[in-house]
């Protein structure tokens, strides 16, 4: 788990380091929150944040979660994306 952290503060800035963290901390909530990413939908205006990164970072913390929090994340992912591209 440390070595996760670790390896996030190192490879990313500061900005795509909390967007990680609270990405990673939304899956170990009982509930999933969904907003946590609707914070993300807001990236666009963000000039530092590129979407590719941004999906590297959510679907690098997709691991040990349910089939109903991957299909959430899905979903915003897919708003983001049309969000950023248009």
């Amino acid at each position: 788990m440390l070595t996760f952290y670790l390896w996030i503060w190192y490879h990313y800035t500061t900005t795509d380091n909390i967007m990680a963290l609270l990405i990673r901390s939304s899956f170990y909530n009982t509930q999933f929150d969904l907003s946590y990413f609707n914070w993300l939908l807001n990236v666009k205006s963000n000039p530092e944040i590129k979407t590719e990164r941004l999906m590297v970072l959510i679907f690098s913390s997709l691991h040990k979660v349910n089939l109903q929090t991957l299909s959430s994340c899905l979903k915003v992912t897919a708003q983001l994306i049309d969000s950023c591209c248009c």
